[in-house]
């Protein structure tokens, strides 16, 4: 069995996934509508005003700002149908492909590392 071989077909099997069709449908689906785009980039944009301030030791008061001004755009993006569903498509292919990467890490080294239902027990995470 060549490895190679073996990656690509399971690059594949990834990619026809139904994970991998949730997001890209709702992928596409954020792109033909403007209003969502509109939030969506509304929300990086500010995660990067957060991020930059507090790389640049902002005042805590400016950053706090910026993250309730983030925190409240995404009550917007959870209220808008398109956004979440681009948002909850992206977190369920992240958690699929974080398994898939424990799965083969287990398959390497035997160790099991953390998994989310059992975040927090160990010291591994933190």
């Amino acid at each position: 069995m060549d490895i190679f071989e073996t990656a690509k077909q399971l690059g594949t099997m990834l990619a026809n996934s139904e994970q991998m069709t949730r997001l890209k449908n709702a992928e596409a689906t954020l792109e033909g509508d403007s209003a969502a785009k509109e939030l969506m980039n509304k929300y990086k944009e500010l995660q990067l005003k957060v991020v930059r301030a507090s790389k640049a030791r902002a005042e805590k008061q400016e950053i706090d700002a910026l993250r309730d001004e983030l925190m409240a755009h995404q009550v917007g993006l959870n209220e808008n149908a398109i956004t979440k569903e681009y948002l909850d498509s992206k977190t369920d292919f992240d958690t699929f492909t974080k398994t898939i990467n424990q799965v083969i890490t287990y398959a390497m080294t035997g160790d099991e590392g953390c998994s989310p239902s059992k975040c927090g027990s160990c010291s591994g995470c933190h």
